[in-house]
């Protein structure tokens, strides 16, 4: 699987910043899911951690990150409310220029124009006995400065560190799933482990930060299509 030098950070985020971050590109580490999720979707969301979640891939040229947060729950503990939004990004010092669909169930649908380094979706909120699944789609174009062989040799050691954090993340992702099925999928060990799943990213962003490439002359971008198609079902 390919890596991204994706430089995400936690940051106190306001509704103003998320407001901005909906209609214009973003820095790929301003983002955060958790707190973004604290800021457009309803009042009763609970942040600690998404509910679903799923990533894919469109080579090395982007990638998006599906989250569907929680609003509100019943006596089982169940949610009443699911809050869907994804991030499309990129590789630092690249740019996206593209389109986005953003569909929960067959009816809640949204479309709009993606930039920049990282973008959020404007969310969608629906009934969670009404909404079996989401899908997000997009499609476009990856810009990329060209670099010099000082450049590329940081980006060589940058690539090896990423590796090593991703396959530390995946490690975790799957014991944290195996055990949620272990439990019969119930409400209570959903939660612990997508608790435990968006601390393990967490932990995989920060180690990303740690390992910066060498800022130096850029000439002429070269630019590649990108594709995203990704499906994620709410299954308890």
């Amino acid at each position: 699987m390919s890596v991204f030098t994706l430089r995400r950070t936690v940051a106190a985020v306001s509704m103003a910043l998320v407001a901005a971050t909906l209609a214009t590109p973003a820095s790929a580490h301003e983002l955060d899911e958790d707190v973004l999720a604290a800021s457009i979707c309803p009042a009763g969301v609970n942040t600690e951690g998404a509910e679903y979640s799923e990533s894919a891939e469109s080579g090395n040229a982007a990638e998006v990150d599906l989250y569907t947060y929680a609003v509100g729950e019943d006596i089982l503990g169940n949610p009443l409310q699911l809050c869907t939004f994804a991030i499309i990004s990129t590789d630092e010092d690249s740019k996206l220029a593209g389109q986005y669909t953003l569909s929960v169930g067959a009816l809640e649908s949204k479309t709009g124009a993606v930039a920049g380094e990282a973008f959020v979706t404007a969310p969608i909120v629906t009934l969670a006995a009404a909404s079996p699944s989401a899908t997000v789609t997009s499609s476009g174009v990856q810009s990329t400065p060209k670099t010099n062989k000082e450049k590329r040799a940081a980006k060589s050691k940058y690539n090896k560190t990423a590796k090593a954090a991703k396959a530390k993340y995946d490690k975790t992702a799957k014991a944290a799933k195996a055990k949620y099925k272990k439990a019969g999928k119930a409400a209570k060990a959903r939660k612990a482990m997508s608790k435990k799943i968006a601390a393990a990213k967490k932990k995989y962003r920060a180690a990303l930060a740690t390992a910066t490439a060498t800022k130096n002359r850029q000439s002429a971008p070269s630019e590649r299509s990108y594709t995203l198609n990704l499906t994620l079902p709410f299954v308890d």
